[in-house]
């Protein structure tokens, strides 16, 4: 990973090691670029219009800068997608 810096590759990288999750190429990791406020308070209704806001149509080009947690999509062959929730913490 490049310090102080999250993009979908260093998800995908610890989905990888973390938890024994390998993607196939074609499988993507697409991230909100925005961070979830008040995170204990957010509605079921909420975390599904955020993660509508994630575009899936490219490569995923957001690089994450700042601690908090993140919503992301992980599209799945099929047309399937997965929500993510990606805390980032200062190690």
């Amino acid at each position: 990973m490049h310090p102080g810096m999250v993009d979908q590759k260093a998800v995908r990288s610890k989905l990888s090691k973390q938890l024994k999750i390998d993607l196939e190429e074609h499988e993507k990791v697409h991230l909100r670029p925005a961070p979830i406020q008040d995170v204990e308070h957010v509605s079921a209704d909420e975390l599904g219009s955020m993660l509508e806001e994630i575009a899936t149509n490219d490569d995923c080009k957001v690089q994450i800068k700042a601690l908090g947690i993140y919503l992301a999509k992980i599209s799945l062959t099929g047309g399937y997608t997965v929500p993510l929730k990606v805390e980032v913490i200062k190690s």
